[in-house]
């Protein structure tokens, strides 16, 4: 798991953050990892765009592990698999 927590204002809009999280996704992608899962505030629009430049698509809303309201985006890495017969 990988959190992209907080970016110093100072450097927001510079597309740092963007820059990292294609880099969680490229990573993840190839370590073989099914989906990624990301959470936002609601009010916090910018992650929102974020998630929905590298190709997320909503998915729920809910609440982090503060018990916060957070907005959950998920990507698919590749297919599901069939379960395998019993």
């Amino acid at each position: 798991m990988a959190d992209l927590v907080w970016i110093d204002p100072a450097a927001r809009g510079q597309g740092i953050a963007t820059e990292a999280a294609t880099a969680v996704r490229e990573e993840a992608a190839g370590l073989g990892a099914a989906t990624i899962v990301a959470r936002h505030h609601p009010a916090n629009v910018a992650p929102g765009r974020i998630m929905t430049n590298l190709g997320m698509h909503r998915h729920d809303d809910g609440t982090n592990r503060y018990g916060r309201p957070c907005r959950i985006s998920i990507l698919p890495l590749r297919p599901p698999q069939a379960d395998s017969p019993d």
